[in-house]
């Protein structure tokens, strides 16, 4: 098993099984070309067209699919300042805000793949040690599932419950546990994507939940 970029991957056609999208490491490749090229779309480009990358399998790919022809130059160095050494007329290069590419003077003329850290396994692996790949690949996603949830708890009078589970949003229902209190009441959990928390904490308390708080999740086992 391994780790690595998804344009890696695609570069060299390596014959692996992608288990996970993990989730960071995000970028993209794009076509550009300086902003006085007149390289606006992929449809002008000509057969004498270079193109300097460092992504020669995935460039030709790209070219077949648009059904356009153009030299490819492969390099290994700073793929931005070969236009302006005259090496070529366009990149196809990886970014990720682009300021680099501006910097030099070129634009995005279109995204050609977009690429973030994968997790991968050999595919005679995954036939002899499917289980144990199973159970690793399963704590990893796990830990991606829970990164943006919450757990939200509360008190709730008797009275008010089916208000509140009304407005709760939860993954597959809420946990309810009774409340050993002077009046009845009831005790419950939902996990809770971490952006609606602030909405869910005002909905639930005007419906007549007291007594929440929110609490990180770790993992979440689907």
């Amino acid at each position: 098993m391994g780790v690595t970029g998804y344009d890696y991957v695609v570069e060299s056609g390596a014959e692996v099984a992608e288990l996970l999208d993990l989730e960071f490491g995000g970028c993209r490749i794009v076509l550009a070309a300086p902003e006085e090229s007149g390289i606006e779309s992929p449809r002008n480009l000509t057969a004498q067209t270079r193109i300097a990358t460092k992504y020669p399998s995935i460039a030709g790919n790209y070219l077949k699919v648009k059904g356009m022809k153009a030299k490819i130059v492969k390099v290994s160095g700073a793929v931005e300042i070969t236009p302006l050494m005259n090496v070529a007329e366009a990149v196809l290069d990886i970014v990720d805000t682009g300021a680099t590419l501006k910097i030099h003077g070129l634009r995005i003329v279109e995204e050609v793949l977009r690429s973030s850290a994968r997790l991968i396994v050999n595919k005679k692996a995954l036939a002899e040690k499917g289980e144990k790949i199973k159970e690793i690949t399963t704590a990893l996603r796990s830990v991606l599932m829970a990164r943006k949830k919450k757990l939200l708890m509360m008190n709730v009078p008797e009275e008010a419950l089916q208000r509140v589970l009304g407005v709760l949003p939860s993954m597959g229902g809420p946990t309810l546990a009774k409340v050993e209190a002077p009046v009845p009441m009831w005790e419950v959990y939902s996990v809770v994507e971490e952006g609606e928390i602030p909405h869910v904490i005002s909905s639930v308390k005007t419906a007549g939940a007291r007594d929440i708080i929110v609490l990180p999740v770790e993992r979440v086992v689907p």
